[in-house]
């Protein structure tokens, strides 16, 4: 990269990550206020905070650390580590407060830190996309190997605000895919004398190394990765199923309002025929278990034959996916159930029985159990979930193989962060209504 176009690029990063700082202490700032005005509205106290400004500087250094400024992270990542330094910030700032005896407003203290929770990711979205479109969060980079799936997350990531460029770059991603270690050492060598940051992704990309452990034994002058079954881990099996049970209490008012309308809808449309349906499915351990679901079909399916028989791109579809494109099964009110993904509301009486989980791997059919592959044992380890990767993964227009590996990288890479970024990515798929068929 030449000279002129590396200095423009300095600038450039430095006047982004400057608004990125201003905008943090903004929000911070801004919800040390919202916190105050709403206790003092509420307790009828004048509250004075200024003792509070100071300490919550802290949380900006924390972020500086952390480098949130000079590196370029996903939006989940850069979430998850904004989090735990938010918390890590509360908790110096709290030790500081108690030790020192200063009289401060707890109650401003509790809101504040859960108002920087909730907008600091939202204001850093909102600003990053308006720094792309500007040009000023915009950084050449090019990708060298087999890409594929990982070149269109790249660029297309305005959070993270690469461009393609072949020429004049800053930073060079390296695929390993199909690279051995001499091949890569290779590569960065070449390279890293030419540009300023190199990132390659690791030989194995079955694996999220984001929570991983890497340290070095000097005198070998060896780097060390070090990952976790999670799911062994006894605590946060309890916390999964902890978030399980907050999410059925959370949901249970709109579950009973929202179901109570759905049946009532189908008895007047339909008044001789089962509101409910109930699918032998497997669970955890490969243990059979009747799955729940609204009633989205026709009960009578007798044209299913000729139906085949005149659609064979239906037969060859169904090979692939594992359901119909055009069903003709499904009834008007059931489309809708399907689109919004409401026929799934009665699992949650699952999730309440221990059969299934709010997030986890697809409930398989039994005939699927051979077809799931040599990983199925890593599939039927956990419960299944009402909604899970391959349900924000593209959903319905997920062929059968790719739903079984994004359930077998669930499997090994999880975390209760990973439920809570599918959860909120199911809401938003619901909300879109993207897939669900």
């Amino acid at each position: 990269m030449n000279t002129k176009n590396l200095k423009t690029g300095k600038l450039k990063s430095f006047i982004a990550s400057s608004f990125l700082v201003l905008s943090d202490a903004s929000v911070i700032y801004l919800s040390l206020i919202l916190a105050s005005y709403l206790v003092n509205l509420f307790s009828g106290e004048s509250i004075y905070i200024g003792s509070l400004y100071v300490f919550y500087a802290i949380n900006i250094l924390l972020f500086f650390y952390s480098q949130l400024y000079t590196k370029r992270f996903d939006f989940w990542h850069e979430s998850r580590v904004a989090l735990r330094n938010c918390f890590f910030g509360a908790a110096i700032i709290l030790f500081v407060l108690t030790s020192s005896n200063l009289d401060f407003p707890r109650p401003v203290f509790v809101l504040s830190f859960l108002f920087m929770v909730f907008f600091l990711p939202i204001s850093k979205f909102i600003l990053k996309r308006v720094l792309y479109h500007t040009g000023l969060w915009k950084k050449p980079a090019r990708i060298m190997g087999q890409s594929g799936e990982f070149e269109e997350s790249v660029f297309e990531n305005h959070y993270l605000g690469y461009i393609k460029s072949d020429k004049d770059y800053e930073t060079l991603f390296v695929c390993s895919n199909g690279l051995n270690a001499v091949m890569l050492n290779k590569i960065v060598e070449q390279n890293l004398k030419n540009h300023r940051e190199i990132i390659f992704t690791p030989v194995l990309k079955e694996y999220d190394f984001s929570c991983s452990t890497i340290y070095s034994i000097f005198n070998s002058r060896t780097s060390l990765f070090s990952i976790e079954n999670s799911l062994l881990n006894p605590i946060n099996a309890l916390l999964k199923m902890l978030l399980d049970f907050i999410i059925f209490i959370i949901l249970l008012p709109i579950f009973s309002i929202v179901l109570g309308v759905i049946v009532l809808a189908m008895k007047i449309a339909e008044p001789h025929e089962k509101v409910f349906f109930a699918q032998n499915r497997l669970g955890k351990d490969g243990k059979i278990f009747k799955c729940f679901k609204l009633r989205t079909m026709k009960s009578d399916q007798s044209f299913m034959d000729e139906f085949l028989k005149n659609n064979p791109d239906e037969v060859a579809y169904y090979a692939k996916y594992h359901k119909f494109k055009n069903d003709p099964r499904i009834t008007k009110i059931g489309a809708f159930l399907r689109a919004t993904s409401l026929d799934e509301l009665p699992q949650l009486f699952n999730v309440i029985k221990f059969e299934m989980s709010v997030v986890g791997p697809r409930p398989y059919m039994i005939n699927e159990r051979h077809q799931m592959g040599k990983d199925r044992y890593l599939i039927l380890a956990l419960r299944p979930g009402i909604t899970g990767l391959w349900q924000v993964s593209g959903r319905s227009d997920t062929d059968f193989e790719t739903r079984v590996k994004l359930d077998v990288w669930y499997v090994k890479n999880w975390s209760l962060y990973n439920d809570i970024i599918i959860l909120i990515k199911t809401f938003k798929s619901v909300i879109l209504r993207s897939g669900a068929k």
